[in-house]
């Protein structure tokens, strides 16, 4: 349950916080000057509605004390067929500003968040599994992915609204990664879904949201996220120390996949017309297709 923010407690930063976002986020320029568009502003000034009445330090200090009951609830899985299960099949809460349960809900969003983060960062163990074995086409490196994580977590199960849902999960939980500062989602971000995982957001309002959150929040508080996010993340036994990289093939086993890719690329090649390779007077294979086109003109 989130806490009551006792008056001393309140960090440095929270003058700030009642400043006019709209005036903040307009008069922002991003490090090259780039600007945001009343879109974007608009976008933002609703993600961060809720940083007027942030959660207080002492939640975050719960949090980091012991992450597995008071932030998941529960003991960490061992697996990580176990959380991409978790991951699949939670629901997302939905409640109103005056539910009595708001607090509730709005951890279990942030949990959620970091489950997305969970997922999206184990399927892009697999896809670089599969890039160093040569298991799959480079152009189906994150669907071969998914579909594997899918069938292991649901083995003799498969099904495709599981596999559709795994795809659309990790790329949610990519928005996220974009974050310089990943522990802002312990952060409460209004309407996160709609604003920022299915939105169209482009790397300057990823910007202005982590300048924003510097301006908001004091040094100390932002020190308070990070060792959060960092205490929670290390409960998954596959994101501790000597276990961030992904399984791989032994060299030899490499070699043969290596080959055996290079054969099948070979397979693959379309049919090239022996006048365009004249004309340009080099191997057509060798050139993608944009540069193809640019030189035939």
């Amino acid at each position: 349950m989130f806490h009551e923010m006792p008056s001393h407690n309140i960090p440095r930063g929270a003058a700030l916080l009642n400043m006019d976002a709209n005036l903040w986020f307009r008069n922002w320029a991003s490090g090259n000057g780039q600007k945001l568009s009343n879109v974007q502003m608009k976008r933002l000034v609703t993600l961060t509605r809720k940083w007027r009445s942030n959660i207080s330090s002492e939640n975050l200090r719960v949090w980091t004390s012991n992450p597995s009951a008071e932030f998941w609830g529960f003991e960490p899985f061992r697996t990580e067929s176990a959380w991409v299960r978790e991951c699949l099949e939670i629901k997302v809460p939905t409640f109103e500003d005056h539910d009595e349960k708001f607090d509730d809900c709005e951890k279990a969003l942030v949990r959620r968040r970091v489950l997305l983060i969970i997922l999206c960062d184990i399927i892009q163990r697999e896809v670089a599994r599969l890039r160093a074995s040569f298991e799959a086409q480079p152009h189906k490196f994150l669907s071969t992915a998914a579909r594997n994580i899918v069938e292991q977590a649901y083995p003799g199960e498969y099904d495709k609204k599981l596999y559709d849902r795994c795809i659309h999960l990790q790329r949610y939980g990519q928005r996220y990664l974009l974050l310089a500062k990943r522990e802002l989602v312990l952060t409460p971000l209004y309407g996160a879904s709609t604003n920022f995982e299915r939105a169209k957001i482009e790397n300057v309002e990823v910007e202005a949201l982590v300048a924003f959150a510097e301006a908001i929040y004091d040094k100390k508080y932002q020190s308070d996220l990070q060792k959060a996010f960092e205490c929670i993340l290390k409960t998954c036994p596959f994101r501790q120390s000597g276990n961030l990289r992904p399984r791989l093939p032994s060299s030899s086993t490499r070699k043969r996949l290596r080959k055996k890719a290079m054969r099948a690329k070979n397979t693959w090649k379309p049919s090239v017309p022996s006048t365009i390779s004249h004309q340009i007077g080099c191997d057509p294979y060798s050139i993608q297709g944009p540069k193809l086109k640019r030189q035939i003109k």
